[in-house]
């Protein structure tokens, strides 16, 4: 489960497999707990798929974790 909260903190608590919850680790969580990979990011929306999580802040970047077996949080850019 990923949560934002009115304060703009992403929490998040289930399952760590694939590193879904955003602390560098795979132990399951019983309890909401700070997505650690963020920091004192102000995020105003999150969304989330199968094993991985999106966070958008204030100021436009997108911060991603969990599972990538089909680039759901990392793209390629191509340049021509």
């Amino acid at each position: 489960m990923t949560v934002l909260t009115t304060e703009g903190e992403v929490l998040t608590c289930g399952s760590g497999s694939y590193g879904r919850l955003g602390n560098l680790e795979t132990v399951d969580q019983l309890y909401l707990e700070p997505v650690e990979l963020m920091g004192a990011e102000d995020v105003v929306q999150i969304a989330g798929g199968f094993a991985f999580s999106l966070a958008l802040n204030k100021g436009g970047l997108i911060h991603a974790w969990g599972r990538n077996n089909e680039g759901q949080v990392s793209f390629y850019i191509l340049i021509f």
